[in-house]
């Protein structure tokens, strides 16, 4: 049997909790894990979140922020593994993946490429890892490239340089 998956929601100034009636992301009816959240919202600690909108199944967790970011997105991994949560599929843009990157964040990593060009405002990716040669970058091993539609796939795990 199929469960809906524990969205959460990275929401560094709460703005998105205040909206949480207008969206259709709470899937109240869904089968699901009982002893996991529905959903868990993630915010920045000086930013103070409303509560009046949640409900018993909705979580909220303040993540300290990161050198340089909005989140320490491995303290977030760990709060999420104390609720429960074994596994985190990340959906976002490339500024999101390679945060996740720089923060090392990431046990598996799949990047799906699409063959538009974006402009002069999209989000540059990877991130600069300012590597003098490229055995001193990180690497995807193994690793698998193939395609998905007009999309390019490719993925692996992250080897990090020592």
């Amino acid at each position: 049997r199929l469960r809906n998956p524990v969205r959460v929601v990275l929401d560094p100034h709460w703005q998105v909790l205040a909206r949480l009636a207008e969206l259709k992301i709470n899937n109240g009816d869904a089968p699901r894990r009982e002893h996991l959240p529905r959903l868990v919202f993630a915010g920045a600690q000086e930013h103070v979140a409303t509560t009046s909108v949640l409900g018993p199944d909705v979580k909220l967790l303040q993540v300290e922020r990161a050198a340089g970011s909005r989140f320490d997105l491995r303290a977030l991994m760990d709060q999420l593994y104390a609720l429960g949560i074994r596994s985190v599929l990340v959906e976002g843009g490339g500024g999101l993946a390679a945060e996740l990157l720089r923060q090392k964040a990431v046990d598996k990593l799949t990047l799906v490429v699409t063959p538009h060009l974006l402009g002069a405002d999209g989000i540059g990716f990877p991130p600069a890892w300012r590597c003098d040669s490229v055995p001193g970058c990180p690497r995807l091993d193994p690793v698998r490239a193939f395609s998905l539609g007009r999309d390019a796939v490719v993925e692996g795990y992250p080897v990090w340089p020592s």
